[in-house]
């Protein structure tokens, strides 16, 4: 009988034990905007965001693109992970050959719990430089927790569709167009009036 007892309180527990690992929903690293339009010429600014993560200490990771859509030109710290203390930023090495972001890296510094709960981790600026679509996504990534445990994180990543520019007329040269059109107009005119000696 003691021994049924003990049997069922070391399941009882187990399973209570697992119950938040089963009620945590995965963290996921994202793109955001999901989707964006644009044409050539423009500038784009994509966050990276993080969701339901217990626990960040620090990240590392590289953003991909397709180079002959897309040119990165700059990069900057989010607020999520400042928003537990002070941090060390490392902007990734932009590579428009290759179309990486590489190393995006940030800590907190100094001892102390994570950061939990949702935010941006980082924004990339683009240039859009050519027509078409360029797929944003995330790799080589790794996020640590207070303790240097690993944390598992799930990605989603991003498209840039970059459409033709439209041209339109200069002021000028719609100008030019109206003056001519009237000028043509006059002469018309003057032609199909019987000429008075």
């Amino acid at each position: 009988m003691k021994r049924q007892m003990l049997l069922a309180v070391l399941v009882s527990s187990g399973l209570i034990g697992l119950m938040p690992r089963l009620a945590r929903a995965d963290s996921v690293a994202s793109v955001q905007p999901p989707t964006t339009s644009t044409t050539i010429g423009n500038t784009v600014a994509l966050n990276v965001d993080i969701s339901n993560l217990a626990d960040l200490f620090s990240y590392q990771f590289d953003v991909d693109f397709n180079p002959s859509v897309l040119s990165a030109i700059g990069v900057a710290e989010g607020s999520f992970l400042p928003s537990g203390g002070s941090t060390f930023f490392i902007p990734g090495t932009i590579d428009n050959v290759g179309g990486t972001v590489a190393f995006n890296a940030d800590t907190l510094l100094g001892p102390g719990p994570g950061v939990n709960g949702s935010g941006v981790l980082l924004t990339v600026d683009f240039t859009t430089i050519g027509s078409g679509v360029s797929s944003v996504d995330l790799a080589n990534l790794i996020f640590l927790d207070s303790t240097g445990a690993p944390i598992n994180v799930s990605t989603s990543g991003g498209t840039v569709d970059v459409g033709s520019a439209v041209t339109t007329p200069e002021p000028a040269t719609m100008l030019l167009f109206i003056t001519s059109l009237i000028a043509l107009v006059c002469l018309m005119r003057v032609k199909n009036r019987p000429l008075l000696l």
